[in-house]
């Protein structure tokens, strides 16, 4: 059993924050991140607990460092090796909502103290708390890994770089099990290069909705912490899946893909250069 920590009294911990990381990694692999304990001290995220193998561990500190409101990254994470067969099915806590009672009451209790505290039973607790949910996780062998296509682009506001723009490639139109969410940052000219599974390693062929979340850089000399706290600044429609007019198309190509630019507007026309 995880232990639990003691919350410091000066710490300031960053709910929301806590809340976004922890979508991003089960939302990504909810088996290779479910022993992974988080904490969010201000922009600062810790990582520790337990990760299979490098690559996992690797591709932990890429999705928190890439996460929008991550300014630094501690890495406290323990890698193991690779289990040999797939481990027992193992079930999740029982709902707290549909079993009732003082019981039911003091596992929800429970849940949120772990996720105050420090999200001390890994994120598989904290995925539990988000959904309530009381359901059988089978842990099967991975499958194996999709191919992906390198990808490369830019994206501008206004005509002017969206530097540090967080990018979000949500697969549409795909059925199959290869269909996975991909990322990328822009840089200070507003370029990006996509990853799912490594750095810049590109996207699963196929077509993708792109949402952005955009905290702009601090100016020199600006309060750090109330640039934070601004928020995505995108413009609305440009957050949400079911709004974004931006799209594109991975081709299945041995070559890399140069993404025509895409361009983020208060005034957004139909019809308008994607």
């Amino acid at each position: 059993m995880s232990k639990i920590e003691s919350r410091p009294p000066s710490a300031d911990w960053n709910l929301p924050l806590m809340h976004r990381l922890a979508e991003v990694l089960m939302s990504h692999d909810a088996e290779a991140f479910r022993g992974v304990d988080i904490a969010v001290n201000g922009t600062t995220a810790t990582l520790r607990g337990r990760v299979a193998g490098e690559e996992a561990h690797a591709l932990a500190l890429t999705l928190t460092r890439t996460t929008a409101g991550i300014s630094a990254v501690v890495d406290e994470l323990r890698v193991t090796a690779k289990p040999r067969s797939s481990p027992v099915a193992v079930a999740a806590p029982s709902s707290p909502i549909s079993h009732g009672g003082q019981a039911g009451f003091r596992t929800a209790a429970a849940l949120v103290a772990a996720l105050i505290i420090f999200g001390a039973g890994g994120l598989g607790a904290l995925w539990a708390y988000q959904n309530f949910g009381a359901r059988q996780v089978a842990a099967a062998a991975p499958p194996p890994r999709p191919k992906v296509v390198p990808v490369e682009g830019a994206i501008y506001y206004e005509g002017r770089p969206a530097a540090e723009a967080r990018l979000v490639f949500h697969p549409y139109g795909m059925v199959d099990d290869n269909s996975r969410r991909a990322y990328a940052t822009a840089d200070a000219e507003g370029k990006f290069k996509v990853f799912t599974f490594g750095q810049a390693d590109g996207a699963v062929p196929g077509s993708y909705l792109v949402t952005v979340d955009w905290l702009p850089p601090c100016p020199p000399g600006g309060n750090a912490d109330k640039y934070a706290d601004l928020g995505n600044v995108a413009p609305k429609r440009f957050q949400y899946v079911h709004s974004t007019p931006l799209r594109v198309r991975v081709a299945d190509t041995a070559a890399g893909i140069a993404l025509p630019p895409l361009v983020m507007s208060r005034a957004y026309r139909d019809g308008a250069a994607r």
